[in-house]
């Protein structure tokens, strides 16, 4: 009973916690970071347009 309870929690632990701040942490910086530096330098005017459109979309995401 007492390694069937610690197994199950740790297995379902490890897993867990391993899928979300993979994907997250891939994710997150890795698309920002050369998604910010590129267009910003090279396209000013194109920082203006997606800081606008990032804004509704998230007003109505968060509505």
């Amino acid at each position: 009973m007492e390694e069937v309870r610690p197994n199950l929690v740790q297995a379902e632990d490890s897993g867990k916690a391993k899928t979300p701040p993979v994907q997250a942490s891939d994710t997150e910086p890795s698309a920002p970071k050369p998604t910010s530096p590129n267009p910003a330098s090279a396209k000013p005017a194109s920082a203006k347009p997606a800081a606008t459109k990032t804004t509704a979309t998230t007003k109505k995401l968060k509505k």
